[in-house]
């Protein structure tokens, strides 16, 4: 029999996943329209400013990541969480205002509005996405995922139709993007109804204030999501230079396709990581001992019978997907062993994340980061894709056995300092 906290989890889960689909399709539907209406230059801007997204998260310093949904779950009561949310909104909004100002300028001086404003939109729209944290906080990810499908659906609908009005370039860019910065602000509120929040306007000043005290967590936080893009996101990159284009063009399609199944995993391990952190505040040892158990598990199983089916299939698959004939054992059984070890990492980090210990983990990424830069141009030298790839699984090594030495005390009497 499920307990609410492992309802919970699975509804999120669920969620997430009906969620993702959905936005995978949409997002499939916006690349046909784009690539059937913009050409040459047109199409260039506008695979750039969608590839931006994601990078532009590193800019408000992650007061709206790990740092922020863990300290809500601390606060006793709704007001202190109320205060502290907006505080952080408040403080990353008055940060993030001189760069929209900045951007905005420069797209009038140039008359470059097609790169320049939506940008800038894209920036100021990161403070609203904080509600994502905020529904992460009190594991209420149903609405999580609810909210971010509006957001995408409103962005689709808005580009489909304004390529069927035969609308100019430039609002096109103005129009749907405008549209994506105000569902996000619609989610944003939303989540203040959900919760019976009411939103507080707070100084810059008071906002620091309120904030400050975590903000050491926070940049750890930040620090350890932007080293981790030099570890799997820089082999595709470190096979093109040492091996040509040619190449890479080959091996992103393996790591294209290993992409999904990591996508999948860390849908389940931020639902983990919530439940974690509201499982250690209230003292439910024995929930988080099992649902950790059982999430190794769970990876060990997922990636190496992926791993397997990929070794022994990827040709026929890939010949399906892109009508090419690709077969690369090698690289295959490479790839299967060290993402098997990429996922335990993750899965480690999920337990650790919760429980705030992040400093041992930015150490170790950080080395990890390096050493795959320097590990994987050396043996690609040698021994071609495979060698990146073995490049990749050596730097991960010591930062799997930190994550493993940080989880020790835990996983066997419960003893780590306290989350809050």
């Amino acid at each position: 029999m499920l307990n609410s906290r492992s309802k919970r989890f699975f509804l999120g889960v669920f969620a997430s996943g009906i969620s993702r689909v959905l936005i995978t399709i949409m997002q499939l539907l916006i690349t046909a329209a784009v690539t059937r209406h913009l050409f040459g230059k047109d199409l260039g801007h506008w695979m750039l400013i969608s590839q931006s997204i994601t990078l532009l998260t590193v800019l408000d310093l992650g007061l709206g990541g790990g740092g922020l949904r863990n300290q809500l779950v601390c606060f006793k009561n709704d007001m202190e969480q109320n205060r502290f949310f907006t505080a952080s909104f408040c403080l990353a909004l008055w940060t993030l205002l001189p760069v929209v100002t900045i951007l905005t300028l420069l797209g009038l001086y140039r008359g470059e509005y097609t790169i320049y404003f939506p940008l800038a939109m894209l920036v100021l729209r990161l403070p609203f996405s904080y509600y994502i944290s905020g529904f992460f906080a009190f594991e209420q990810i149903h609405y999580k995922a609810l909210f971010e499908l509006l957001e995408i659906a409103i962005f689709t609908i808005s580009v489909i139709t304004l390529f069927f009005l035969k609308t100019s370039v430039v609002a096109l860019y103005l129009i749907s993007y405008g549209f994506f910065l105000a569902a996000a602000a619609v989610s944003f509120f939303s989540f203040y109804k959900i919760r019976n929040w009411k939103f507080l306007a707070i100084s810059p000043k008071k906002s620091y204030q309120i904030v400050r005290p975590y903000l050491k967590v926070t940049l750890q936080f930040w620090l350890m999501n932007l080293f981790s893009m030099g570890l799997l996101a820089l082999s595709p990159f470190i096979v093109g230079f040492v091996l040509g284009l040619d190449k890479a063009g080959q091996f992103c399609l393996f790591y294209r396709l290993f992409s999904i199944l990591i996508g999948i995993h860390f849908l389940v391990l931020n639902s983990l990581w919530s439940s974690y952190s509201n499982a250690h505040v209230d003292q439910d040892f024995n929930w988080i001992t099992r649902s950790f158990k059982k999430s190794v598990v769970f990876t060990v199983l997922v990636f190496s019978v992926s791993g397997v089916l990929l070794t022994f299939f990827h040709k026929n698959l890939f010949s399906f997907w892109t009508a090419q004939t690709i077969s690369n054992v090698p690289l295959a059984i490479s790839i299967s062993v060290a993402l098997l070890i990429y996922g335990l990492i993750n899965t480690f980090a999920a337990l650790l994340n919760a429980l705030n210990i992040v400093k041992h983990q930015l150490i170790w990424t950080i080395v990890g980061a390096i050493l795959n830069v320097i590990l994987g141009t050396i043996f690609g030298t040698f021994w071609g894709e495979s060698g990146v790839i073995i490049g990749f699984f050596i730097a991960m090594i010591p930062l799997f056995f930190s994550n493993i030495w940080g989880l020790r005390g835990y996983i066997t009497c419960n003893t780590v300092k306290n989350l809050c």
